[in-house]
């Protein structure tokens, strides 16, 4: 979503709104990242990528082709993990936002528990699997999230935060769309 910028919901990649991205597919619709891939540059040197896709063109100069999703699809699953489970069963990956607290920026691995730390802002992810981490002994429900901080983040890019628990509000608003195929 980094190339739509709008005044009111989006902006790039500094912002916007899951809901609204989702509904910006219905209509346009977006490119994949083959041919238009994600780059982590606003992490790298604090600016936001640019479009540099050419008309009709893909970054390697391919033709391309935009995906949309099927007109009035975009659903939300507010405060319902099971339901976001079983989303993620029948329809793929979903989209969340979370709050992203001081001890977030040092995480390194294992299943996220915000534990001290003021409030930075929100951050929008994808939710790519779920799973129970036994390590401790206890059972913890974990959702596997994959994150645009690069490879070298986390465990390789992703991270795991707790389930069930609306763990930095990760489970206030879970977004997904059906694809127009």
């Amino acid at each position: 979503m980094s190339c739509w910028v709008s005044a009111l919901y989006n902006h790039g990649c500094d912002g916007g709104v899951p809901e609204d991205a989702w509904k910006y597919t219905t209509t346009t619709g977006i490119v994949s990242e083959d041919c238009f891939p994600f780059t982590n540059a606003s992490a790298k040197n604090g600016t936001t990528p640019t479009c540099e896709i050419g008309e009709k063109m893909c970054v390697g100069q391919q033709e391309y082709r935009k995906y949309k999703a099927q007109q009035g699809t975009v659903t939300t699953i507010i405060d319902a993990p099971w339901a976001a489970q079983q989303a993620m069963v029948d329809h793929g990956t979903l989209t969340a936002s979370f709050t992203v607290y001081e001890d977030f920026l040092a995480y390194k691995s294992g299943v996220y528990k915000h534990v001290n730390g003021s409030a930075l802002g929100k951050h929008s992810v994808k939710l790519v699997a779920y799973g129970i981490d036994n390590s401790t002994g206890v059972g913890v429900h974990y959702w596997t999230v994959a994150n645009s901080w690069g490879p070298d983040w986390g465990e390789e890019g992703h991270f795991r935060i707790v389930m069930n628990t609306d763990e930095s509000g990760i489970e206030d608003a879970i977004v997904y769309a059906l694809a127009d195929v």
